[in-house]
């Protein structure tokens, strides 16, 4: 009902928006005709003026318009947002394999599946605190095990072998990428960055 609403409200104003400017062409159409006996400085100067006016409206119709538009996207986004707990049989297989061959022996205490207007993703949390995420595929996004560690199965060997030859005796806790970066937080607290071709583009100590 709220999205329904908020497209009326959009409609009427892009509408009323409409009629504003058509009724200015018109009037201004009309100041144009019935000076048209006047001097060639004055028809020149009501010209510019209408003109003028003409242009204002335009830009409050475009400023209208999007500002509406931003509005009704984020209206959409809070209420397309939805959290909800789901069992783990639930999870892609992708995901469930992933829990059963590297986190097998950790207690899970919530699973919730994240639904907005565009994508989906997976939380599982565990009793001690540690956290995974998943895409809507169940590949992994996110895997935060600041109270034990990220298995060794799931760290890409480019960025494992990295941390032992630089940083012997850490642990690797996090590890979160997106399409065109790894996100990489050892237990010394240093946290590296790597592109997509696991090159290192930036360290915070």
């Amino acid at each position: 009902m709220l999205i329904l609403e908020i497209l009326t409200v959009f409609s009427d104003s892009f509408q009323n928006c409409i009629a504003t400017l058509q009724y200015e062409s018109q009037r201004g159409g009309r100041q144009r005709n019935n000076l048209s006996n006047l001097s060639d400085s004055v028809s020149k100067n009501n010209k510019n003026n209408n003109h003028k006016k003409e242009m204002k409206m335009k830009r409050f119709l475009k400023a209208s318009i999007a500002a509406l538009f931003c509005l009704f996207v984020m209206s959409v986004n809070a209420v397309a947002a939805n959290d909800k707990p789901i069992e783990v049989s639930k999870l892609p297989q992708t995901a469930q394999q992933i829990l059963k061959k590297d986190f097998s022996k950790m207690k899970i205490a919530l699973a919730k599946m994240e639904s907005g207007i565009f994508d989906t993703s997976y939380d599982i949390i565990f009793t001690n605190g540690d956290k995974v995420e998943f895409d809507r595929s169940g590949n992994w996004t996110e895997l935060k095990c600041k109270y034990s560690q990220v298995p060794a199965r799931l760290i890409p060997s480019a960025i494992s072998n990295y941390a032992k030859k630089n940083y012997p005796g850490t642990k690797i806790l996090e590890i979160e990428r997106d399409r065109s970066e790894y996100d990489v937080k050892l237990s010394n607290g240093i946290e590296i960055t790597f592109n997509k071709k696991f090159q290192v583009i930036d360290i915070d100590n």
